[in-house]
């Protein structure tokens, strides 16, 4: 895990991304730096007058007490779970069909593919270690309970932060400091599909804005949908049998303070920020489970966001 940075406090701009968080609080006294206290009065005074300006204008909050083993300690158990890749238990628990997999073998082959199973969330992802108790809910223990993917990832994650979630019959793409704009281009297989298919050139080639206002705008703009030549993109749609989507994850990088415990810390920091273009089929959908087949178009650095002013 990387060293966590001083965070800059920022209200993500979903639906999903609504955090219980406090007033930032002042920069806790540090422990004595032989470094500095080798350095002239003035120097040492230098750099304390700049730590405080920055301090109040970026408003930051505690920083993470990476130099002491027995916080960090605590920090990993409460906190890096909710970030891991499920386990080899949880992925051949949720595998799908061997006649699903075998009729997409040759897409599977290569690179940047996959398929996998999604379970309707039934509130077992509430608490992100996953949850309410019930027996049905305890089988699904990775992160997410089932119900999220990232295809940045390549695996489940929690809700907030996958790219897509399903849910009371619909694809939501809703992720904290997402856009998630997605298509569905109807019956059409998805190896057929390129960023040159009728209907993904507009996602393929819609410019993220940097900007936190218009970033905001379009996020409403998209869970209301967004007609274009005909074309309904959103980032909520029904899930359909045998239809194939487009989907354009921007995953903004920027700051998203979350609290667990006694830490505050940026979760943008845990999670691989990307801008995604991929393609998905659902192939089955049964029972309140969905099979999905992917393959990805486009990969790209992910944009930042300027933090509100």
């Amino acid at each position: 895990m990387k060293k966590l940075l001083l965070l800059v406090l920022v209200a993500a701009f979903t639906a999903a991304s609504a955090y219980g968080q406090g007033d930032p609080t002042p920069v806790p006294q540090g422990t004595p730096n032989p470094v500095i206290e080798n350095q002239s009065t003035q120097d040492a005074m230098r750099r304390a007058e700049d730590l405080n300006r920055r301090s109040t204008d970026l408003q930051m909050t505690e920083k993470f007490p990476v130099k002491v083993p027995e916080k960090y300690k605590e920090f990993q158990q409460l906190i890096e779970p909710l970030y891991r890749n499920s386990t080899g238990e949880e992925r051949a628990f949720m595998a799908p069909a061997s006649d699903d997999a075998a009729a997409f073998a040759e897409l599977l082959r290569k690179k940047n593919t996959g398929i996998f199973k999604l379970i309707s969330d039934r509130g077992c992802a509430d608490n992100p270690k996953v949850v309410n108790a019930s027996v049905d809910c305890s089988r699904y223990s990775m992160p997410g309970a089932g119900s999220g993917y990232s295809f940045r990832f390549g695996d489940y994650r929690m809700l907030h932060i996958s790219d897509i979630v399903f849910r009371q019959g619909r694809l939501e793409a809703l992720g904290v400091l997402n856009h998630g704009i997605m298509l569905n281009l109807g019956d059409v297989p998805i190896e057929s599909v390129s960023e040159k298919t009728e209907g993904v050139e507009y996602v393929a080639k819609l410019k993220p804005t940097k900007d936190f206002a218009q970033a905001a705008d379009l996020a409403t703009r998209l869970q209301k949908g967004i007609k274009e030549n005909g074309r309904t993109y959103a980032s909520v749609l029904p899930i359909l049998l045998n239809s194939t989507y487009v989907l354009r994850s921007i995953a903004y990088d920027g700051e998203a303070l979350r609290k667990v415990g006694r830490f505050t810390y940026n979760e943008m920091e845990l999670d691989n920020r990307r801008d995604v273009l991929v393609v998905f089929r659902v192939v089955r959908l049964e029972n309140n489970e969905a099979t999905i087949v992917w393959k990805e178009l486009d990969d790209s650095k992910a944009p930042k966001l300027k933090p509100k002013e």
